[in-house]
């Protein structure tokens, strides 16, 4: 197989692949985050997610209706098997407790390389562009993705709620 395709791509998405690379690397300690910090990574990624999906296959209702399908499916996954993460809020601090994992920078470069072949294809495939099953499957993908990344928000909106419940019934004690 040829990687002659390579010498094409536009440089700032190596830039891109290595502020990934960092930024994943970093989600393998555990931290301490204010709240908007907690949250722009994983709403980041989400839209991210949703970009690709909406800029790339725009008449495609099918294909968008997969990816939304696929967030949906993903969160409810995520809630019934709770799959929420171990975040938690601490209301002393005002911070999100965010345990160390590898699984963010997988995530991360997992829909790196699935928007980086999605490219690939396209730029030498155009008629891919039209293709139902292509669309509808490079949706479905991004929608997990998205689902994986919102069920991260909703982990951290989760356990403020849990810690105010928490410090309502001690204050009720």
């Amino acid at each position: 197989m040829s990687f002659a395709f390579l010498s094409h791509v536009p440089f700032w998405v190596w830039w891109l692949f290595v502020a990934l690379v960092a930024l994943g690397l970093s989600a393998t300690r555990t931290q301490y985050k204010p709240l908007w910090a907690a949250l722009a990574m994983p709403l980041a990624m989400t839209g991210v997610s949703a970009y690709g999906a909406a800029s790339t296959f725009t008449t495609h209702m099918p294909a968008l209706i997969a990816w939304a399908s696929a967030v949906v499916i993903v969160v409810v996954l995520r809630a019934a098997l709770g799959a929420w993460g171990r975040v938690s809020w601490v209301p002393e601090t005002r911070r999100v407790r965010v345990p160390g994992s590898w699984l963010p920078l997988l995530w991360m470069l997992a829909i790196f390389a699935l928007k980086f072949a999605v490219g690939v294809s396209l730029a030498i495939y155009p008629a891919l562009k039209s293709n139902g099953a292509f669309s509808a499957w490079v949706c479905l993908s991004y929608g997990a993705f998205s689902g994986i990344f919102l069920g991260r928000a909703l982990a951290i909106r989760r356990a403020m709620r849990n810690a105010s419940v928490a410090g309502e019934a001690s204050l009720a004690s």
